[in-house]
């Protein structure tokens, strides 16, 4: 299954675009879905869905709109509950689920490693990657209040991105400048600074167009 929150929230099932329902579902979805993998207590999704003034049937309302979102699932094909009750709440199981907030967050952990050992192609390829998952703004047009705490972590995580893309760049560029004002003492022959600069040149600006992320998994 497939979801996504960094631009308009969206959810699929093996490549089909559902649509998570009323306000109410998209808020409750949307919340588990910026805590992937952790537990969000009934409390915490009824200040969402009604701020300061939550009913006496909060509970049960929750229940119901979570019912309705795992029959949604259901009947689109999917395999298993997706939303896992919990004893305080429920939680979005990250297991067989694509999320691309997660999935652009291995990109630039995966990249920061390759910069740390000097592979700033691979490290630029994999930050485009990563940024290239951003749709806009994260969950945009939901209009959560509530949860700008969590909504900014996946926002930092693009500036970290477009951080560490430019420091890549910087890096190349630092090289190239070596490579242009070197003045070689003897003939390189066929390992001559132009012939370098051209490869190292070619190598980055290739680094800059990365495969597409692949978003068939379900």
């Amino acid at each position: 299954m497939e979801f996504g929150i960094l631009g308009a929230l969206e959810a699929g099932v093996g490549g089909k675009r559902l649509a998570p329902g009323g306000r109410r579902a998209q808020l409750v979805l949307a919340t588990l879905l910026l805590r992937p993998g952790r537990t969000v207590t009934v409390d915490r999704l009824s200040e969402v869905l009604w701020e300061d003034w939550p009913p006496a049937s909060a509970r049960t309302q929750v229940a119901i709109v979570v019912s309705g979102l795992r029959r949604l699932f259901r009947d689109a094909g999917q395999e298993g509950e997706v939303i896992e009750t919990r004893e305080a709440g429920y939680r979005l199981r990250t297991e067989g689920v694509r999320l691309d907030a997660l999935e652009a967050e291995r990109l630039v952990e995966s990249a920061r490693g390759a910069m740390g050992e000097g592979r700033m192609a691979e490290a630029a390829r994999g930050l485009r990657a990563a940024l290239a998952l951003w749709r806009g703004p994260v969950l945009d047009g939901l209009g959560i209040a509530g949860l700008a705490a969590h909504v900014r972590r996946w926002e930092e995580l693009r500036w970290r991105a477009a951080e560490a893309l430019a420091g890549t760049a910087a890096a190349a560029a630092k090289a190239l400048s070596l490579l242009f004002n070197e003045t070689p003492s003897v003939d390189p022959g066929p390992h001559s600074p132009r012939r370098a600069r051209r490869t190292l040149r070619a190598a980055f600006i290739g680094s800059l167009s990365p495969d597409p992320p692949d978003r068939g998994r379900s």
